[in-house]
């Protein structure tokens, strides 16, 4: 056992990667996906526009993306192809034509009589969005929005095909040192589970404490254009 903790330290050293890549391209791709979400309400041909792009980069498949992210995009800017740069911006783009779908969807799960109400009290349509639309439809998209991280993390391992030394990556490099592929694949792709695991895991405790009974109605996007 002594000789192989420096092995598995190795691999769990490379689960910091997925973990960075996840999380960085979750909250970038969610950054994207709320202004793409303004964007989309602000008219019918903009909506259209929105759903479009999102159309297209769902269709693409991530390894695509990260390969043509490293090897097209980056040099094309004028940037280093940096792997780990590459891997989250591809997985950003990725999840936020994904994002933006789980918003609109929660934004419509909203009772189109909660915003009435906001806009007779007095409220502007910007203080009925931020204080009475936007807290009730996190509620309806967290389990989503969890479900999406939980994929970020199994997806961010595609990073071993541009060089990212992530978890999966190093059980590689340890079953060629080794010759037990099958053993150290495993080990490395159970690491992963139980990240993704814990998120979904997490998604279920919030869900539960935040979520409050009500009915989902026409929603508020239809009041808005």
């Amino acid at each position: 056992m002594r000789d192989l903790l420096p092995y598995i330290s190795l691999i769990l050293a490379g689960l910091r990667y997925n973990l960075i890549i996840a999380a960085s391209a979750f909250l970038a791709g969610f950054a994207a996906a709320a202004a793409a979400l303004v964007l989309s309400l602000s008219s019918p041909a903009a909506a259209k526009l929105v759903a479009a792009a999102s159309r297209a980069v769902r269709g693409v498949p991530p390894l695509v993306l990260i390969a043509a992210t490293y090897w097209l995009l980056l040099p094309a800017l004028g940037l280093p192809s940096d792997a780990l740069l590459a891997c989250i911006a591809a997985l950003a783009v990725r999840t936020a034509a994904f994002q933006v779908q789980i918003l609109r969807a929660a934004v419509s799960a909203v009772e189109g009589g909660q915003l009435e109400a906001a806009l007779a009290l007095g409220l502007s349509e910007r203080e009925a969005a931020l204080h009475v639309v936007l807290p009730q439809s996190m509620r309806f998209a967290l389990p989503a929005l969890f479900n999406e991280l939980s994929s970020l993390l199994k997806e961010s391992t595609l990073g071993l095909a541009v060089g990212v030394l992530d978890a999966l990556a190093r059980a590689r490099l340890v079953s060629i040192a080794t010759g037990y592929s099958l053993v150290w694949m495993l080990a490395a792709g159970l690491l992963v589970y139980a990240a993704s695991w814990a998120v979904l895991r997490l998604s279920r405790l919030l869900h539960g404490r935040l979520a409050v009974p009500g009915t989902l109605g026409a929603g508020v996007v239809e009041l808005w254009r």
